[in-house]
């Protein structure tokens, strides 16, 4: 058993075996983290999009609620486009 450049010792086939195992081991776990944290920031930015659809999709559900013109009184409503000079002129 020599000793290696700077100092340390190569230990045995065993210790070397172990060793190796304990680093893929490691790596294993940092991945498994990684993966998990990649997986709930995925998780985070679907369900913030999911509730910007959803609030945009309640606004526009009011926005568009023509049931509301008029509270219940028969009312006229004019839609226009802003291209068409008769419209504009109405």
């Amino acid at each position: 058993m020599g000793k290696r450049k700077g100092g340390a010792t190569a230990g045995s086939p065993e210790t070397q075996q172990r060793k190796a195992a304990e680093r893929d081991a490691r790596r294993q776990a940092r991945r498994r983290r990684r993966m998990v944290q990649a997986g709930a920031i995925v998780l985070a930015v679907l369900v913030a999009a999911g509730g910007l659809v959803w609030a945009l999709r309640a606004r526009a559900e009011r926005e568009y609620d023509l049931s509301v013109v008029g509270s219940g009184v028969p009312v006229v409503v004019q839609v226009h486009d802003i291209t068409c000079p008769v419209c504009n002129e109405l």
